[in-house]
């Protein structure tokens, strides 16, 4: 996050919630994410679960 970020409370949620549903519609067909219930909290969950397992391995990759 950048330091406008936090000046305007700006959040990944908040910007995906002015998208048009066609939008995340389109990104969850593309990123295989399901699309049942709210799109923006599944798609924020696929980016978490990706990030969670980033870490998780990070020891394998040799740093």
């Amino acid at each position: 996050m950048s330091s406008n970020d936090l000046i305007y409370n700006t959040k990944p949620k908040g910007v995906m919630q002015l998208l048009p549903l066609e939008a995340l519609q389109e990104c969850c067909k593309a990123k295989e994410i399901n699309t049942i219930w709210d799109l923006t909290q599944n798609v924020l969950e696929h980016y978490k679960a990706s990030e969670n397992l980033y870490l998780e391995n990070y020891e394998n990759r040799g740093f």
